[in-house]
């Protein structure tokens, strides 16, 4: 006989606590929701310039160019291109998008990047711009930013890092690559890393990687996507990604596409620093939303644990601190 056993309010507590901090997270990592003007069917045609009006979760990055970029909508399938400033200057296809990039470069109204950038990459429910702070300092430091945004709450991992690699082979006059990311962006960049592996004899990138950053990346998945990321409510939110990351779900197919990075990388993580966590639901220490445990990764060059909560860890100055040590010399401060 199966005994079904009354929840105690301290753990109904607890699963209270969880689902308001995936909601949270949903709210301060997704800004402008509502779908974008940009992507109605219609024909070919320039923009005016104009600022984007929202959408920002259902764009994907396709090509950067001194910050320049093409992007492609994950519902109707439609490019846009924009300027530094997110205006649009071209809406249609992929082809008249990619003509209209090359004309202006052609006319000197894209300017020529530097040889070496740093790649930055945001997490599950957020959109390029939670990365600027970040991406602000490191700039402010000398450093070249070239940050990818995309649609992760519409697409599969594999989807996404087709996408981020197509933006890495066509880095207009780039050499070298470093990569700062968070949260689900480390995984991308590790299938993205899987996928050249693969075809590395076929069509071998010209570009080499230097350094990566990982802040607080899922490498082992994520023990909550196999409970409370399971209900209709999150996964309406975050869409197909999250059971990819369910050790019990889709984990182990997604972990065996992985590569682990043949450069140098670090890993910070946030947390408390104890045994207890922030959520009583996950076991150890946690930064309230992955286990600490699973952020580690063997090859690894250094570790360092600044404490904090896991969605918040790209706007804590320390962060930015122990990047940018770690982007110029190999290894996090002491």
């Amino acid at each position: 006989m199966h005994i079904l056993r009354s929840r105690s309010p301290k753990a109904c507590i607890a699963n209270s606590v969880i689902a308001i901090t995936w909601i949270v997270y949903a709210l301060i990592g997704m800004p402008n929701v509502a779908l974008s003007q940009d992507s109605i069917l219609g024909l070919d045609r320039p923009g005016l310039g104009l600022k984007t009006l929202g959408g920002r979760v259902h764009w994907t990055d396709q090509l950067i160019w001194s910050g320049w970029r093409i992007q492609e909508n994950s519902e109707d399938g439609r490019y846009r291109l924009l300027n530094p400033g997110d205006g649009r200057m071209a809406v249609g296809s992929f082809e008249y998008c990619v003509n209209e990039l090359r004309r202006r470069r052609c006319s000197g109204e894209i300017a020529k990047g530097k040889k070496s950038v740093v790649l930055l990459l945001h997490g599950l429910g957020g959109t390029r711009h939670y990365m600027d702070s970040l991406g602000n300092y490191l700039e402010d430091h000398g450093l070249e930013v070239v940050s990818f945004g995309y649609a992760s709450t519409q697409n599969s991992i594999q989807e996404l890092a087709s996408s981020l690699e197509c933006v890495v082979r066509n880095l207009e006059g780039v050499e070298e690559v470093s990569i700062v990311a968070h949260s689900m962006g480390n995984i991308l960049v590790r299938q993205m890393l899987y996928r050249i592996q693969l075809c590395n004899e076929t069509s071998p990138l010209n570009i080499g990687f230097c350094r990566m950053v990982m802040i607080s990346p899922p490498n082992q998945g994520a023990y909550l996507a196999d409970t409370l990321g399971q209900s209709p409510l999150i996964q309406s939110i975050f869409g197909p990604s999250v059971n990819q990351f369910a050790p019990s779900g889709g984990w182990p197919e997604l972990e065996s596409q992985l590569a682990t990075p043949w450069f140098e990388f670090g890993i910070i993580a946030g947390g408390r620093g104890d045994n207890r966590g922030y959520l009583p639901r996950i076991p150890g220490d946690d930064d309230g939303l992955l286990a600490i445990d699973s952020h580690y990764l063997e090859g690894s060059t250094d570790f360092i644990q600044l404490g904090g909560l896991h969605q918040l860890m790209p706007k804590y100055k320390s962060v930015h601190q122990a990047t940018l040590h770690f982007l110029q010399r190999g290894h996090f401060p002491r």
